[in-house]
């Protein structure tokens, strides 16, 4: 590993943390914000679709709701951890764009599936190229955006994503009834699809990531994109100088290092504290998206009321996010993870008993808004903990498990609900909030704040 000489160049890290803030880095986030729409908008219309599915294709909800929500997941799993890997092999910007793309093609072809196995096949491969999408992006934001922006950053361009939820829920709620020449979840389906491909065109012009760059020694591209970020913002601000460059220590050429080395040395706890909140979030962040409408029907609400229900509780991510982005740099990365863990456990435990319309709103409304206080924490927290050479490998590895629980947690959790109902269903999630707590407590270190190339050296 070759370290940087100070007196003979500034590096990227220290260009970067000096920028103020532009228009430029809200352009960023709405490039990256709209890949991540839909990447959420497969992912959380995946429960509601289950239901117009079932009946079109003759099939049980269980069955239906296996192959449309649960099953892709392992598509999700693996491209997580292959993305991740090319990540820091081949680069930031030829990641994000390629899964984009197939996302979208295999989302139009699966509006034309003719059963219910070949549906879960093509959502599979639609999952797949999308899966690597959140792990790429926030590492792209955690190695852009100024280290004293990048929770508040990251928060707005989750907002941004996050209307991906109510519209989603939306428009099953609008298509699942009607038959346009062809049903309406079909209709869905090729909206997502066609939406994707042009989210893809629209990130064209995103810069590789600095950052990547410089570690991987190419340091006259690096400065390149630098000069070029560096006049598009001081035009924007109407600046004629940038604030000098505080010291930031950098290399120009790292060592690769393998999966394997992310439990080696001071890796080694942070990535067993983040597999485990991973793995056990993937269940706890999409039981109210997925099993809702299922809880509701089996309160005896029809389909067409429960689906309505979804669109009012799923504001609740966006308003969650949105009120994360004005307060997440304020207060330690650290202890918000581990508070909005055990305020999940709690509220989706008071859901469960609950049978009075309102109330069901209410506690279901606040699950979603307290769950993207939780994720925005963890998704920039899972990218600081890793240094440049292996920051895509690690957080794709590690968002890899929440996919993986995410089909074994709902695989489960919807048998569960259909023999016992929802309260042993709520309450494992409730203990997930208390192990997920106890782990980051215990292994996390504290991150908000501090330069990138301090936390992991």
């Amino acid at each position: 590993m070759e370290t940087s000489d100070n007196t003979k160049r500034v590096g990227v890290g220290a260009r970067l943390d000096r920028l103020p803030s532009s228009n430029l880095q809200r352009l960023f986030i709405s490039q990256l914000g709209i890949g991540v729409w839909f990447d959420l908008f497969i992912l959380f219309t995946g429960g509601p679709l289950a239901l117009p599915i079932a009946k079109t294709l003759n099939v049980s909800k269980a069955t239906a709701t296996f192959y449309v929500a649960a099953f892709p997941f392992i598509g999700a799993f693996l491209g997580s951890i292959i993305y991740g890997i090319l990540g820091d092999r081949y680069g930031r910007r030829i990641t994000f764009l390629t899964s984009l793309l197939g996302f979208g093609v295999f989302s139009i072809i699966s509006a034309f599936s003719t059963n219910i196995y070949e549906l879960g096949i093509l959502r599979f491969v639609s999952y797949l190229s999308v899966g690597g999408e959140i792990a790429i992006v926030d590492t792209y934001v955690s190695e852009f955006i100024t280290r004293k922006g990048r929770g508040n950053w990251l928060s707005w361009m989750y907002t941004l994503a996050w209307t991906s939820s109510p519209v989603g829920a939306l428009l099953v709620y609008l298509f699942a009834p009607v038959n346009y020449v062809l049903p309406g979840w079909r209709w869905v389906l090729l909206i997502s699809g066609i939406g994707g491909i042009a989210a893809w065109l629209y990130r064209f012009r995103l810069y590789e990531s600095p950052r990547w760059l410089e570690s991987h020694g190419k340091i006259k591209e690096a400065d390149e994109t630098m000069d070029k970020i560096e006049e598009r913002v001081m035009k924007m601000n109407k600046l004629t100088t940038l604030p000098p460059a505080e010291y930031v220590p950098y290399t120009t050429k790292e060592d690769k290092m393998p999966l394997s080395d992310l439990f080696k040395g001071e890796y080694k706890a942070r990535t067993v504290m983040i597999w485990i909140l991973q793995f056990l979030q993937g269940g706890m962040s999409f039981i109210i998206g997925t099993l809702a409408p299922l809880v509701l029907v089996a309160a005896g609400f029809t389909i067409i009321h429960s689906l309505l229900f979804t669109v009012v509780i799923d504001t609740g991510y966006v308003l969650g996010s949105l009120a994360a982005s004005f307060v997440l740099d304020r207060y330690d990365r650290k202890a918000e993870i581990i508070v909005f863990a055990l305020l999940l456990g709690l509220d989706g435990f008071a859901f469960s008993l609950i049978h009075i319309v309102g109330l069901i709103l209410f506690f279901g409304t606040a699950y979603t808004f307290l769950d993207n206080f939780f994720n925005n924490s963890w998704h920039i927290y899972q990218a600081e903990i890793y240094p440049t050479r292996a920051r895509t490998t690690g957080t794709g590895a590690a968002f890899s498990l929440s996919r993986i629980g995410t089909f074994i947690f709902l695989s489960t959790f919807v048998v569960l609900l259909d023999a016992y109902g929802a309260v042993p269903v709520f309450s494992i999630n409730f203990m997930f909030g208390i192990i997920i707590a106890a782990v980051v407590f215990i292994l996390g270190p504290k991150t908000t704040g501090k330069v990138l190339e301090l936390i992991s050296k």
